[in-house]
């Protein structure tokens, strides 16, 4: 079976990638917790927002790849000698490139849970070349992953601050909103005592405000 080749690290760049990914993540973690948490007292907000935010953390934070460099194998074929070297981790990571890149990303296949390289035209190199070509193959890898890995750890703690925010974002909007809807029913309670024939009008109103604040948050 043939697979699709690409240079490795030279599709889209990574901070394109996380900073969308982020903006994603940012976005539906505001939605959920702003759906959800106007119902709670301020006790209860608080466990919630610190709940979600690792939910969403755990969802949506980058993963980086990491070879098995000591279960590398070789593989010969008329023409050429296929390298596989076995990884853990997410795979689109290969397709990126990161901040600082290697301007001699090797081109690679995907082979289940391996990462695939030819070493073309065996045949006319003796085995010093092709042991020294395998190495510089392996080394462009690691040396890529490794710039990847820096991004990644930024990306992550990029991720983390942006939930962080937006949950005080919420929070401090609700706590405000309740905030008014308390003074709101101080004033009803001040003019009941003054009143009573407001009572009915007085309780409806503060319904209405109930709903309205549910309605627009």
């Amino acid at each position: 079976m043939k697979h699709e080749e690409f240079h490795a690290f030279s599709n889209k760049k990574f901070n394109e990638y996380s900073e969308k990914k982020r903006e994603e993540a940012i976005e539906a973690f505001g939605c959920e917790v702003a759906k959800n948490a106007n119902d709670l007292t301020v006790g209860e907000l608080k466990g919630f927002l610190e709940e979600k935010m690792g939910e969403y953390f755990d969802k949506y934070h980058v993963k980086e790849v990491k070879i098995k460099e000591k279960e590398i194998k070789k593989e010969e074929s008329d023409k050429d000698i296929i390298i596989y070297v076995p990884y853990d981790g997410n795979v689109e990571m290969l397709r990126l490139r990161p901040s600082t890149a290697s301007d001699e990303a090797p081109k690679i296949f995907l082979k289940e849970k391996e990462i695939g390289v030819k070493v073309k035209d065996f045949a006319s190199k003796t085995k010093e070349e092709i042991s020294e070509e395998t190495d510089k193959i392996v080394e462009e890898l690691k040396k890529n992953l490794d710039y990847l890995k820096k991004d990644i750890e930024e990306c992550n703690k990029e991720l983390k601050k942006g939930l962080k925010d937006e949950a005080e974002k919420i929070k401090k909007r609700i706590e405000k909103d309740k905030e008014k809807l308390k003074e709101i029913k101080e004033i009803i309670k001040k003019w009941f005592v003054k009143t009573p024939d407001i009572l009915f009008w007085g309780f409806k109103f503060i319904k209405d405000r109930i709903l309205f604040y549910k309605f627009v948050l």
